[in-house]
C-alpha cells in the first residue's frame, strides 16, 4: 500500500530497534497521504463558522487575554456555586489536618501537555488546543518535569 500504519505489535523496548531514514520516495508518498487526510483545513473552516468560537474570539480581542480570563473564571465560579460546590479555601479547610498544613505525597502520575498545537479544535479540549496554537514546552520546563519524577 501507499501508506501503512505502524506495526502496533512491535516491542516498546526502544533500545532494541534500529531506526533508518525513509527514502525520498517514501516521504513523498506519506506527504501526499497526509495532505489528503489532514483535518487542519476542515477544522479552520469549522472554527470560522462556529458562533461560540467567534464570540470567544471577539471577546478576547475586545477585552484582552487578562481581563477575558478573569471574566471566564468568574463565570466558572458562578457555575460551580450554582451546582453547590464549595470554593477552594472552604474545600481545603475540610481536608487539611488539624495542624493546618498540607503535606506532599509521592508523585504517582505526571501528565504533561508538551504543546498546544493540534490538528483539531475540539470544544471539549481542556487545554484549548487548535491548529492556530503555536505554544510549545521549552527544554528547561521538560527537564524540570523529569526532575520532579526523581
Amino acid at each position: 500500500s501507499e501508506f501503512t500504519l505502524p506495526d502496533y505489535t512491535t516491542s516498546v523496548n526502544t533500545a532494541a530497534h534500529k531506526l533508518s531514514r525513509p527514502t525520498d520516495d517514501k516521504l513523498r508518498k506519506q506527504s501526499d497521504v497526509l495532505k489528503r487526510t489532514s483535518l487542519i483545513p476542515e477544522t479552520l473552516l469549522e472554527m470560522e463558522k462556529n458562533e461560540e468560537f467567534q464570540m470567544t474570539l471577539k471577546n478576547l480581542k475586545k477585552f484582552g487575554q487578562e481581563k477575558f480570563t478573569r471574566e471566564e473564571m468568574r463565570a466558572r465560579h458562578r457555575a460551580l456555586d450554582l451546582l453547590g460546590f464549595p470554593d477552594f479555601k472552604a474545600f481545603c479547610a475540610t481536608k487539611v489536618p488539624s495542624e493546618g498544613v498540607l503535606t506532599k505525597s509521592a508523585v504517582e502520575t505526571l501528565q504533561v501537555n508538551v504543546g498546544l498545537y493540534c490538528n483539531q479544535a475540539c470544544a471539549h479540549c481542556h487545554v484549548e488546543s487548535s491548529p492556530k496554537r503555536q505554544e510549545m514546552m521549552s527544554r528547561e520546563v521538560a527537564d524540570r518535569c523529569l526532575s520532579l519524577l526523581q
